[in-house]
Parts: C-alpha cells; sequence; structure tokens
C-alpha cells in the first residue's frame, strides 16, 4: 500500500470517529470494500453494508460488484443495469439543513429519468438525478432548485455531490459547483435509495410494498452521507481524490492546427506530484516505451508546463508526462498517457496580389494610381486604439476585404474533450466553463492563462456571465492583460465589473446583457498578449485579431486609452445611437401593392454605386406569415446576392422592435438595412410575395457613389430553415458554407420550440480556410449570443445592443426564440472558405422533442464567391410552426 493510500484511509476514518471534524459522516456506502465476501462479477450482497451508523440497504434487482474504479482506496464498484436499486425504509438524514451527500458514478446511457442517490421520494425530498443528457439536483414535489446544466459523459468516472448549505441548495461535479440556488426542500427520513427513487415513502407511509422508478444506468461507488456544522462545509470535504496521473493537457489530445513557435504544454498535475518527466517525439510507440535514458525524453521539472523548441511545421508530436510522488518508501513514478497534438501548415494563404487596374476599367492610368497612393498610405498606417475605434463605426471599412490582412482568432473555456467530430461523446461535450490553457506562476501566485498570443494582435471582444460559481457572487477573479511580456498587467481589474461595464471601461464598450458581460474595447499589442486571472476561470469567450508579423501596431496603455475616449467621444455616440445618415445619397422609392405570387421590384442607379440604407415598409408587419413569407432578393451585376425571408432578415418571425447596429426594427413597422451592398453597374432590388394575401409594401434605397478596387467586395445573405429539426442525436447545424475570399460579419437565429424552458444548448464551431479543427470553438449558443444562463429564462429576457441582442424568448409554455450578433472588429476573413455551424441540443427538462430552426448569415466576398445557401421558397411559404403557443 502506497503512503497516500494509507493517509486517506487514516483520514477517511479520522473524519468518522471525530464529531470537531468540519463534515460528520453520518452513511458511508462503498459498494463492495465492507460488504463480506464481495466479489467482482458476483451479485450484489443483500444488504450492503454502511460503514459508519449500520444503515445497511436492502438490495433489488442484481446490480453486479465491478473491479472498476476511480478512487485509490476502493477495489470494487457496482454495476445497475436499468432495473437494480438499493433502499433503506428508515432515517438516514437526521437535519434539515447543512448536509449532503455525494457519489462516484459512471453512466452508460443517456435516456429517461435515472436517479443516483435519493433522500426520500416523489412525494417530498431531494435528489442527485440524470435526465436525459443532463445532470443535477431534484427536489419531488417542489421543482428543480438547481437546473439541470451539467452535461454527462458517458462511460467517464466523475463525482456528484448534493449540498444544502444555509438554505442553498449546491450542485457540485468533480469538486466545481456548478450551480446552486435557493430551496426549501427537506430530506424525507422514510426512505435512502441509490440506484433508483421510492416511489411511495419506502412503504413506511403508505400500505404495500414500496414502488420504485427512475432507475440507474451505469456504476456507482463510494456513496457518502455528511452533515456539517453552520459555515464549516468546505469543497475539500468531499471525497475527492484527484488521480495520481497527469490529466487535462493543452494542447488537447489529437489538437491540429497548433502553432508550433513558443508552444507550451501544459497538464493537471497528478495527486501529490512533487515533479514531472517530459517526453516528447514523433512516434506514438517510441513515446510509449521512453525512459529517462531514450531520445524522448526531454527533462525533469517541477513547473507543470514546458516550453517547446524547434519543432516542424505539419508534424504529429507524441508526448507524455510522468508525475513523481516522494513518499517514505522513495520515489513513486505514475507513467502518464500518452497524448498527441499536429502543427500548423508553413504558412497562411495570403490575399491576392494587386494588379495594376486598380479600378478594374481595363487600362492603368491616374485613377489607379490615386488608389494606389490611397491603399499605401493605409497599409502603413499605425494601428492604434483610436484607429480600431474608428473603424469600428466605419460601415464602409467592412466592405473591402482586409489590408494588412489579419486573422479573427477565439480563445474560450470549451470542454478540452472536444477533439474530432469522430468522438461523439467528446466532440458534444458540454461543462464548457472551467478549463483554459494552462495554469503557471507568476510572482508566486498561480494564475489561470484563458488567452496568448505572440505577435501584433488586438483584443476585439471578449464574454463572461455575471456569477461567478455561484449566482451571488458578482465580482469574480481579477482579469489580467500583460502585453508585449510585461510582468506587470496593464489592465488589472475585477472581471465581472469590468465586463459589464461598471469600471473604467464605460458603454458601449462594456456593458450587461441578460446575466453576462460584454467587452468591446479595441486592445491593440505589438508584440504578444497573455490574458489570465488570479482564481479558477469560469465561463469565458475571448475573440482577438493576429496581424502579419511587421504590422505596425502601437500597443495599448492607459493615458493611449484617456486619451482616445477624449478624441473618440463621436463613436460612442454612434454606436449608442445608429442613426441613418443619408447625407449626399440619392434616394429611389416604390410603393405598390403586391399580390399573392406576385413581386415588386427597385432598380438602382446605373454605374459603380452602393446602397448604403434600405428602409422597407409592409403594412402587415404584425402579421407573422406575411414577413416569413415575403423575400427580400437582391441581385447586384447580375448575380442574387440576397434571398431572405424580411423576418429572418430583421431578426424577426414576429415583429419586435429594436435597435442595432447594421438594422433596426421601429415601432412603426419600418424596416432599416445600414449593411453597405456596393455594386460595379446594375443592381435591384425585389419583394416577392410567397404568402396567401396582398402585401401592401414600399422600399427607399438611398445610395451614393462607390469606387469599386480590387479591394471590394459584394455583400451577402444566405437563409435557412429546418423543420422538424431533430434534437437527439446531437449535431452540428450549418448555417452557411462560403468558398471565395471574403468577410463573415453575423447572423442570426430562430428556434421554436413546443415546449417551455430552455430551449437547447450548444457550442459555435467555424472553421476557416479547411481547418480540421475550428479556430472559432465556443461554450454555449446564449454565450455566442451574449447573454447567459443560470437561471431559467423569461420572455422579459430582451437586449439589443449594437452587435448583439435576444428579440424573443418565448420560454413558457414554448415558442419562438430569436437572437442576433453581428461583427465589426471581430469580423472573421477567410482566404479560401468559412464553415459556420452550432451543436444542435434538446431542452431543458430532456424532452426528445423536434424544433423549428432557421438560421440567417451575413457576409461580404469578392466576385466568383459561392455558397450552400440559396432560394428556398417552399420553406418560405410553409406556414410557420411553433408560432402560436404563448
Amino acid at each position: 500500500m502506497t503512503s497516500k493510500k494509507l493517509v486517506i484511509i487514516l483520514l477517511s476514518l479520522f473524519c468518522i470517529s471525530w464529531s470537531g471534524a468540519a463534515i460528520d459522516v453520518v452513511a458511508y456506502y462503498k459498494l463492495g470494500e465492507d460488504d463480506p465476501s464481495a466479489a467482482a462479477g458476483n451479485t450484489g450482497n443483500d444488504p450492503t453494508v454502511d460503514a459508519v451508523a449500520g444503515v445497511d440497504l436492502t438490495r433489488y434487482g442484481s446490480p453486479v460488484y465491478s473491479a472498476d474504479t476511480n478512487i485509490d482506496d476502493s477495489n470494487l464498484s457496482m454495476v445497475f443495469d436499468g432495473d437494480d436499486w438499493y433502499n433503506v425504509g428508515q432515517n438516514v438524514l437526521p437535519v434539515a439543513d447543512n448536509y449532503g451527500f455525494e457519489a462516484w458514478a459512471k453512466a452508460d446511457a443517456l435516456d429517461g429519468f435515472n436517479f443516483l442517490v435519493s433522500c426520500g421520494t416523489n412525494y417530498g425530498g431531494i435528489a442527485l438525478i440524470q435526465q436525459g443528457n443532463k445532470m443535477g439536483i431534484l427536489a419531488p414535489g417542489v421543482g428543480w432548485p438547481v437546473p439541470v446544466t451539467y452535461s454527462v459523459p458517458v462511460g467517464e468516472w466523475h463525482h456528484y455531490a448534493c449540498v444544502v448549505n444555509a438554505g442553498t441548495v449546491q450542485f457540485y461535479v468533480d469538486g466545481i459547483l456548478i450551480d446552486s440556488g435557493s430551496n426549501n426542500a427537506k430530506p424525507v427520513q422514510t426512505s435512502f435509495t441509490i440506484g433508483a427513487n421510492d416511489k411511495v415513502n419506502g412503504g413506511s407511509a403508505n400500505s404495500g410494498s414500496p414502488t420504485f422508478e427512475g432507475y440507474w444506468k451505469g456504476t456507482i461507488d463510494s456513496v457518502r452521507v455528511f452533515t456539517f456544522g453552520p459555515g464549516l462545509f468546505d469543497v475539500g470535504d468531499l471525497l475527492m481524490i484527484p488521480p495520481s496521473k497527469a490529466t487535462t493537457p493543452f494542447p488537447a489530445n489529437g489538437a491540429t492546427s497548433i502553432q508550433k513557435s513558443d508552444l507550451t504544454l501544459s497538464w493537471t498535475v497528478g495527486y501529490n506530484a512533487s515533479g514531472h518527466q517530459v517526453y516528447l517525439g514523433q512516434t506514438e510507440q517510441g513515446v510509449l516505451d521512453a525512459t529517462t535514458n531514450s531520445p524522448e525524453f526531454q527533462c525533469t521539472i517541477s513547473a507543470n508546463s514546458y516550453n517547446t523548441a524547434n519543432l516542424a511545421y505539419q508534424t504529429t508530436y507524441y508526448w507524455r508526462i510522468d508525475e513523481i510522488e516522494d513518499t517514505p518508501e522513495g520515489q513513486v513514478i505514475h507513467t502518464g498517457d500518452v497524448w498527441s497534438f499536429t502543427t500548423e501548415a508553413e504558412a497562411i494563404t495570403p490575399p491576392p496580389t494587386k494588379s495594376t487596374d486598380l479600378n478594374d476599367d481595363g487600362s492603368v492610368n491616374l485613377e489607379d494610381f490615386a488608389i494606389f497612393c490611397q491603399d499605401w498610405l493605409t497599409v502603413k498606417q499605425t494601428i492604434t486604439i483610436e484607429t480600431l475605434l474608428d473603424e469600428m463605426v466605419d460601415r464602409e471599412a467592412m466592405v473591402r476585404y482586409p489590408d494588412p490582412y489579419y486573422q479573427c482568432k477565439q480563445s474560450s473555456s470549451y470542454n478540452r474533450a472536444s477533439v474530432t467530430p469522430d468522438d461523439y461523446n467528446g466532440w458534444f461535450a458540454d461543462s464548457d466553463g472551467t478549463q483554459c490553457i494552462r495554469t503557471e506562476q507568476i510572482g508566486g501566485q498561480t494564475e489561470w492563462v484563458l488567452m496568448e498570443h505572440d505577435g501584433p494582435g488586438c483584443v476585439t471582444h471578449a464574454w463572461t456571465p455575471y456569477f461567478y460559481y455561484s449566482l451571488n457572487n458578482h465580482i469574480g477573479p481579477k482579469f489580467k492583460i500583460y502585453l508585449d511580456g510585461a510582468t506587470e498587467p496593464v489592465i488589472m481589474e475585477d472581471m465581472i465589473p469590468l465586463f459589464m461595464g461598471q469600471r473604467f471601461i464605460l458603454p458601449p464598450y462594456g456593458f450587461e446583457t441578460v446575466r453576462a458581460g460584454d467587452l468591446y474595447l479595441p486592445i491593440p499589442f505589438a508584440q504578444s498578449c497573455k490574458i489570465t486571472t488570479d482564481q479558477q476561470n469560469f465561463y469565458y469567450i475571448i475573440n482577438y485579431r493576429t496581424y502579419p508579423e511587421g504590422t505596425d501596431v502601437e500597443t495599448f496603455t492607459m493615458d493611449a486609452y484617456n486619451t482616445a475616449m477624449t478624441n473618440k467621444v463621436e463613436n460612442a455616440q454612434l454606436l449608442q445611437n445608429a442613426v441613418t445618415d443619408t447625407t449626399g445619397a440619392q434616394s429611389t422609392m416604390s410603393t405598390t401593392a403586391i399580390a399573392a405570387g406576385g413581386e415588386a421590384s427597385l432598380a438602382m442607379p446605373g454605374g459603380s454605386n452602393a446602397i448604403y440604407t434600405l428602409e422597407i415598409d409592409v403594412a402587415e408587419y404584425m402579421t407573422p406569415q406575411v414577413l416569413r413569407s415575403t423575400i427580400l432578393q437582391i441581385t447586384c451585376d447580375g448575380v442574387q446576392t440576397v434571398w431572405c425571408p424580411l423576418a429572418d432578415f430583421f431578426c424577426g418571425v414576429k415583429y419586435r422592435a429594436f435597435e442595432g447596429w447594421y438594422r433596426t426594427a421601429e415601432e412603426d413597422g419600418t424596416m432599416v438595412s445600414r449593411f453597405i451592398m456596393p455594386y460595379q453597374s446594375t443592381a435591384e432590388v425585389k419583394l416577392l410575395n410567397l404568402s396567401s394575401q396582398t402585401v401592401n409594401a414600399s422600399m427607399n434605397a438611398y445610395t451614393k457613389p462607390w469606387t469599386w478596387d480590387s479591394q471590394t467586395m459584394y455583400f451577402h445573405a444566405g437563409w435557412r430553415h429546418v423543420y422538424p429539426q431533430e434534437t437527439q442525436p446531437l449535431s452540428d447545424f450549418n448555417f452557411v458554407n462560403i468558398s471565395g475570399q471574403g468577410v463573415m460579419i453575423g447572423d442570426s437565429l430562430a428556434v421554436g420550440v413546443p415546449i417551455g424552458g430552455w430551449w437547447g444548448e450548444g457550442d459555435e464551431k467555424i472553421y476557416v480556410d479547411g481547418e480540421s479543427f475550428p479556430s472559432h470553438f465556443g461554450t454555449g449558443t446564449e454565450d455566442y449570443y451574449g447573454y447567459a444562463g443560470g437561471v431559467v429564462p423569461a420572455v422579459t429576457d430582451f437586449f439589443d445592443e449594437p452587435f448583439i441582442g435576444q428579440i424573443r424568448a418565448e420560454c413558457f409554455p414554448g415558442g419562438q426564440n430569436v437572437q442576433y450578433r453581428t461583427r465589426s472588429l471581430d469580423a472573421i476573413p477567410f482566404s479560401s472558405s468559412l464553415s459556420m455551424n452550432m451543436e444542435i441540443s434538446r431542452a431543458l427538462f430532456g424532452a426528445d422533442v423536434d424544433h423549428a430552426v432557421s438560421t440567417t448569415t451575413f457576409w461580404y466576398a469578392k466576385p466568383g464567391s459561392s455558397s450552400n445557401r440559396g432560394a428556398s421558397p417552399a420553406e418560405a411559404s410553409r406556414t410557420i410552426p411553433l408560432l402560436d403557443l404563448q
């Protein structure tokens, strides 16, 4: 027996016997170790033994002992196959507050209601329960004190705990507080069950035999019930024994397109490790067999990170971390797993070289020279916080392919188990709130690294919930930004208030949406950027630009920020009041009654121009079917660039007024688009009436002259509608696939659901230029659209900020949910292709119901591009599903 196991056993006995400990264990079911003659493969004993108070459990069905365990002092666990359970019809928990129960468990299925541990019955009490693919706490007869929000990994051991602490119900997974809520649920003293739920109070309060339901499907080990004094609970009291091996590698196992320069490998330290042996090589077998005498051995270090050097492009590397444990008997080496990653390709495809005929008029003349001078001055311009603030409000800048070219990247707390679509459970793993790049020691303090980049760039957007592990904590950790290798952060603030515009960054550059804060202040850097927190990170998303080496960028300072806020007051005013500037524009109008099946057309002025503003009025705007079946179709230079229902182009389904940077829906029904749409010679705007009634509409387009050059792009909007959309098995819903060169600038999502509650959960996955792993991998649909979960949503969850908003949240008994995100500094350029996708998942309460999903994507692209989105008249003309549920 190692010293670690001995210490754990002694500590367990100590806590059981000494009432002065932080917790008092009142029942402990090891499910094997204390059962006489228990052995793997045998049917579980009847009864199974309580190691503390002798409250043994009666067996029902045929659970089987297993040698599959996850903690060091356990040799056996117990497998429940869906009709097995243990129960006792007597008092186990003697208190109504300041108590908890916990268990190690491994789920084998994701269907139905599956009770892990139940203190009480379905007529009262409290339980750990799996419902579909979610896990949480249920108080039968009272409600859901803690929403079932944790996505259950199939086939993996995890530790689950319910703690009732001063009336607050807390749900822990692997020692991490997932959620909490106030509730007056009390344990019922007549029944305690493992693997099922007692339906009739265990036969104590009702006549006849006990009836059970909600059977667990999987393996359970080490169930404990405990109490504690007021305010004395600590998460360290839980039966959490960390693994001896290193875990949670960065890069994630199997990750691809990893930046090879200055790559730092990191991992979670194994239990009680005093040092780490690092192995790295180019063959899996070589690393698997390596010893400290092999060429794959790199070094022995004390830190849980290792800086690589001389890595090759587009090469797969294998690595292993062996943990060193010092014991009284000597050093013990815990051999690690072999992980892999593949480095990036040698070079990013550069933007095409400009020709000398810059205005594409067939000849080289003085106009080309003027364009060249203007472009040269633009390229040579230093990027500063002020130029970025100007770019943020410059809609014309979006129309031209970026020069200098930049990449938009994302760092987030997504679950690193997501490595490849070939691994279903890993690819759709939830629990996206606690992972980061690595931890490191800075100034003697542990910090969690959220984002880092070497080279010039700019942070453009960041998001986090308005709570930190608990709905009562609205401060969170310190958020630190280190620039250009500095040892002191240029920004160090309380994370949540900073993101919510409550510190030195004010609206509209930092603001509160619904249960979340969004940060849009550009933070440029010349050489490098590293962002950390001084406590365990929680859910986060950070978007940032990376510029080519040699790009002239002026690094953010507080002095530069204060100067910019003084010089650029009008920029903030523009964002907060997105007025339509028609100065110098030519107006082209049309008002008509469009018969069912008919159309109305508005021809734009000939020559090189651009539509700057498009206003559309439909008298029947309060009739949802009219807005869905009236199509906005735009053709530029003979190519259809827009085909989209008015409802979806303006974030509707059901009309609601809102104001965004690019689009506005006014109270009187006027719909305004501020997307700039250039064309070289001809353009036409049409409204197609696919509905069964006459539509009375007017259009007014404001155009201005446009100088077309090799960087100018066409505006595009593509729409997709699917009903019924299955929610099981989980899948990635494709918004759009684009081929060519361009920039993605936004999207909107409308989901119709037939039942109440949160309508689903899914991470965005955006692939750029043929990536095998998406450079944008998010943490949830609501996070992508700028708000957050944490509580059951409500119809009051409306907000409309310049670049993000939720127009409608019909949650009970079901209905339409609509949100949008548009982009400025966080727009996503692509040189050859882009694929935008979002996970589709079922609703909160686990029902496998069909959704109605509509997506609209907005992008700019150079001539010759293509996409998989075109006209869909059959979908636009069909009756809107799941509409009138409110």
